[in-house]
């Protein structure tokens, strides 16, 4: 028996077809891999505008509240300022309350100015960089907090009542009112008493324990001290009905946070003297600001000027225009953001460092000074 070889075939794949479907299953890859990553590119993108727009409406709530609080004196349309304006670290624009919405804008941003945002590191910055609108550079308190290229809102009102009752009269030449208990209001926090003819702010010289609150004259640390009361009255004798409240001067400004983020911040001075700096909202890269002003008696503001140009009007001051830049947290697609943005008719340049930014616009009325 003759045993013929048999030449078996075997079916299958050749290389080359094997090439065409490895090429193709990477072309198949390389889809859903792009799908996938422009998936979270996008929900990246949504993701960070979502908490700017959440981070900006806080922000812009905050300052809105504040701004419409801002001159509050009990129910005297009229404030005499007993504050020492030759004592230490005194500026109208922190203690005159006869201008209760100031503040100071930096030199080269004003409407119409371009300005580089290149660093937004506020040490070293000089505070001759700001003017106020007496030219009075940034206060020393601020000094080496506040972001260059950005503005500063100062807001001055009567806060909540301090809690103590006059055990009497209070002439108009006196220095001290007499309470009908200990006051529990530390030494150097700045009072306001009112009623409806008129109001006093003075910077309380009494400590806790006494049973009054006194306006002796003094210029030592904490804040300006009081003028001599010798030869500087109340403005009128104030009966035992007398509201005594704490005054309130509230700075809001962009500083940077312990992250090295920019933040909006809110810094006291009741006590006279910069108290602790608080970071609001982070993100918060740049805030511009315009002061309506009414020039015509109508209580309608005809112009909107920055701090800087509000000389010889800042107690003309009825609304306030707040323009802020946001940046998000995370760096996004470096060719989808834009560089330049329009801020109260301020160009800001912003770095091409792929972060996300949106603008925030809004006027808030001061409820506290004449009627819309």
């Amino acid at each position: 028996m003759n045993l013929h070889a048999r030449s078996i075939r075997q079916s299958g794949v050749t290389l080359i077809e094997l090439m065409v479907a490895m090429v193709i299953g990477l072309l198949l890859l390389s889809g859903l891999v792009n799908v996938l990553v422009g998936s979270k590119k996008s929900y990246q993108w949504q993701d960070e505008l979502s908490r700017l727009q959440e981070n900006g409406r806080f922000a812009v709530q905050t300052l809105s509240r504040e701004i419409r609080l801002a001159g509050y004196a009990g129910c005297s349309p009229v404030i005499n300022n007993l504050l020492n304006p030759a004592g230490t670290g005194y500026s109208d624009s922190l203690f005159d309350l006869s201008e209760v919405a100031t503040g100071w804008e930096f030199v080269g941003t004003a409407v119409g100015n371009s300005y580089a945002m290149n660093s937004t590191s506020p040490t070293g910055v000089a505070v001759s960089s700001w003017d106020d609108p007496a030219s009075v550079d940034l206060a020393a308190g601020l000094q080496n907090k506040v972001v260059p290229g950005t503005d500063v809102l100062v807001l001055k009102r009567a806060s909540a009542r301090a809690g103590v009752t006059a055990s009497g009269n209070t002439p108009a030449n006196a220095n001290t009112i007499n309470l009908t208990a200990a006051s529990g209001v530390a030494e150097g926090t700045i009072l306001m008493i009112s009623d409806c003819s008129g109001a006093d702010v003075f910077q309380n010289r009494s400590n806790a324990s006494a049973h009054n609150v006194t306006r002796g004259a003094s210029n030592s640390n904490p804040g300006p001290g009081n003028l001599n009361p010798g030869s500087n009255n109340f403005s009128h004798r104030y009966e035992s009905d007398a509201e005594i409240h704490a005054v309130a001067v509230t700075v809001f400004y962009i500083g940077l946070s312990a992250g090295g983020e920019p933040a909006l911040y809110q810094l006291s001075y009741d006590m006279g003297s910069a108290g602790t700096p608080v970071a609001l909202v982070e993100g918060v890269e740049n805030m511009q600001l315009l002061y309506g002003i009414d020039t015509t008696g109508d209580e309608v503001p005809e112009q909107y000027l920055t701090a800087a140009a509000l000389a010889g009007n800042a107690d003309r001051v009825r609304t306030i225009r707040i323009g802020l830049l946001l940046r998000s947290f995370a760096r996004v697609d470096q060719h989808s953001v834009i560089s330049s943005h329009d801020l109260l008719g301020t160009t800001l340049t912003t770095p091409n460092d792929g972060r996300n930014r949106s603008v925030l616009t809004t006027t808030v009325k001061l409820r506290n000074r004449g009627q819309m």
